[in-house]
């Protein structure tokens, strides 16, 4: 049996920037998926003041897998018509009892202004990539692009991603382009996605004063 347990908290699109917010409960893992537990019960009695040869039996049962996982992240970030390499910051903590696949995507949504564009190109959409040197900023031509299931052990340390795209030519202040972090966890017994949760709604905009 799997159990999924999330949470995924509301996101917020602001004029003028990029930005979502993230919100997610963190539960405690503390017994393996596959664990065996036993229990043993012993019941002592008399019989007219005389005791008795003491009955015991034992049980156990295997600890189901629970996938669970916690993102966080999502600055604002204001961008230029034109401005390559704009960035948002995302982690991704495994809290299953059990080391979990996760695939993440990066998608431009319906509904706002314009669309990013995948980095270096005039395709339109995003790239996902994994913080390789680990030092939390994004580095062109170092971290490396996500592009297969990315493995996680349980309740080790979060790993950072990061979303990236370029800002397209002739947009105005006040445009927004909404793009979507999408993180599923794969069922380790089946390798289908199992459990999805989108990391939200972000606002790109189209700025002179980008930074």
């Amino acid at each position: 049996m799997i159990s999924v347990l999330k949470q995924c908290g509301e996101s917020v699109s602001l004029p003028l920037r990029w930005g979502c917010r993230r919100f997610r409960a963190v539960f405690a893992q503390n017994t393996l998926s596959g664990s065996t537990i036993s229990n043993t019960a012993t019941v002592n009695y008399t019989v007219s003041a005389v005791a008795q040869a003491p009955v015991t039996a034992s049980t156990s049962f295997t600890v189901d897998t629970v996938i669970k996982f916690n993102v966080t992240g999502g600055a604002t970030v204001d961008v230029a018509p034109g401005q390559p390499n704009r960035v948002q910051v995302f982690t991704l903590t495994n809290t299953s009892n059990i080391d979990s696949n996760f695939t993440l995507t990066g998608t431009n949504q319906a509904g706002d202004d314009f669309n990013m564009l995948v980095p270096g190109t005039a395709t339109q959409g995003v790239n996902v990539y994994v913080d390789t040197n680990t030092n939390g900023s994004y580095d062109a031509g170092t971290d490396l692009q996500v592009v297969a299931n990315v493995s996680l052990v349980r309740n080790a340390p979060s790993r950072t991603f990061f979303v990236v795209g370029d800002t397209p030519l002739g947009q105005t202040n006040n445009q927004n382009a909404i793009v979507r972090l999408t993180v599923d966890a794969i069922n380790p017994a089946t390798s289908v996605a199992g459990s999805r949760c989108g990391c939200g709604r972000a606002g790109w905009c189209g700025a002179d004063r980008g930074r």
